[in-house]
């Protein structure tokens, strides 16, 4: 399914790093990164910065966006720092018009959502930003036209192709509003309310990051993905956990591809932008998936202590494949790749949340991806280091390295193509397609997997 090489638009490109290996830490000239405004709320702010890097003797600046040192791959923890930290520090004031009220404490968050597939194709459907119908002008046929459904609270649009900036009351009093359209999808999911959940806020709003980060954790997937720039076959998106931002992620950056081809918002294939570089996306509507050309993968060295990474698992030394090696690979956010001797040990396997933290830490890594080679074919589970996932039901930033990492020992019928189940042990069944084919000196890795779009509604914020 490989597609045809990106091309370049006749304007400027994004300016972005030149590889992940080193984030470029100069102010991008490019509009496509926009600029940052001061935290809405302090409140916000306060309560976003509860989630702190653990590497706190690096630079904890966004490094697209801010000028100062160089930052490795090897130190990408730096970027993860609250976003609201950044905010309240460093971020540059702001060339909009403000007021003191529309800083104020924010009134409460509400969603106006709409749970399942009763709507039509998406090649068949014309979508508006805000497309909730106005049951005044609602007709029985036509672009907008939807069944009834059941809603956390009702609401009107107000028909605009726009955000809708209103003024409502709050507990700050009458204070401007804007309603954020979002979506819900599964990625890398065999049917729709499996594999790996994602929010997708799929059109340019004007969010500073403070907001970005409460919204994240306000609807506690994984990840919720902002789209801040848009072209005809390139857009810009920015990859928040409830905890914090992530350069790359796996299942986000196929989600938000799908939601922005299938609403006719970008063309396909087009060229995703994101804070550790640019990663080429395919979208095939008929057939309900999306692919990722991932960034060249960067083999870190083999992890010697093996005692260390059974412990942090719940298992012993001997569980470990002693003929693999546990090392981190790279395709854009580092994992630990650790290989069990076969798949009912890897089942055995349990968190053990405090020693992870400490072996995720010790090998440089972002988070563990436990695999066994069976009859079945390639079994994975990711363990992370924090509380925020705790175990991920499908992750496509470690299952493109780990594609790399069979490939280059000649295992599991690589280089060549296999699909990674996973997401069993937390109800969430998720199958990830990997090809890894020697390019040049390295490998080219590409992931993809099933994507359906199960809701959709509103933030009034």
């Amino acid at each position: 399914m490989a597609g045809s090489p990106i091309p370049e638009p006749a304007s400027a490109p994004i300016a972005v790093p030149a590889t992940h290996e080193r984030y470029r830490t100069t102010p991008a000239p490019s509009s496509m990164l926009r600029e940052k405004r001061p935290s809405p709320s302090a409140a916000i702010a306060q309560d976003s910065s509860t989630t702190s890097c653990a590497c706190t003797s690096l630079d904890h600046r966004d490094p697209v966006r801010y000028g100062a040192t160089e930052i490795p791959i090897g130190a990408y923890r730096a970027f993860r720092s609250s976003a609201a930290v950044t905010a309240a520090a460093i971020v540059p004031p702001s060339r909009s018009t403000e007021t003191d009220a529309n800083c104020a404490e924010p009134a409460n968050v509400v969603a106006d959502i709409t749970i399942g597939a009763s709507h039509p194709k998406p090649t068949a459907r014309a979508i508006t930003p805000n497309e909730t119908p106005n049951p005044a002008t609602a007709t029985a046929s036509g672009p907008t036209a939807r069944a009834p459904s059941r809603k956390v609270r009702s609401a009107m649009n107000n028909g605009s192709n726009l955000p809708a900036t209103v003024r409502r009351s709050g507990a700050a009093g009458t204070v401007p509003a804007v309603d954020v359209p979002f979506r819900l999808v599964d990625v890398f999911a065999p049917r729709p309310l499996a594999g790996n959940q994602l929010c997708v806020v799929p059109e340019p709003v004007d969010l500073d990051d403070a907001t970005m980060q409460a919204l994240a954790k306000e609807i506690g997937f994984s990840e919720t993905t902002f789209v801040t720039e848009i072209g005809d076959d390139r857009y810009a998106m920015r990859i928040f956990t409830p905890a914090s931002e992530l350069p790359f992620a796996g299942h986000p950056t196929l989600g938000t591809a799908f939601v922005l081809v299938s609403e006719g918002r970008v063309s396909s294939p087009a060229t995703q932008v994101v804070a550790a570089g640019e990663i080429p996306v395919e979208v095939d509507l008929d057939a309900g998936t999306a692919w990722m050309t991932q960034l060249p993968p960067v083999f870190g060295p083999v992890f010697e202590d093996r005692e260390l990474m059974a412990r942090a698992i719940g298992l012993e030394v001997g569980d470990l494949d002693p003929d693999l090696p546990v090392r981190t690979v790279s395709t854009g956010l580092p994992p630990t790749i650790v290989p069990l001797r076969d798949a009912e040990t890897l089942r055995m396997a349990v968190r053990n949340a405090a020693v992870v933290a400490d072996a995720v830490a010790a090998s440089g890594a972002e988070d563990l991806y436990l695999f066994a080679i069976g009859e079945g074919g390639v079994t994975a589970r990711m363990f992370d280091a924090g509380m925020v996932n705790g175990e991920d039901p499908a992750t496509g930033s470690a299952a493109g390295p780990l594609g790399a990492y069979l490939a280059d020992l000649g295992l599991a019928g690589m280089p060549g193509s296999i699909v990674i189940r996973q997401g069993e042990q937390v109800g969430r069944p998720s199958e990830l397609h990997v090809e890894a084919r020697r390019e040049n000196d390295g490998w080219r890795v590409r992931v993809g997997g099933a994507v359906h779009v199960v809701g959709r509604g509103t933030f009034e914020l």
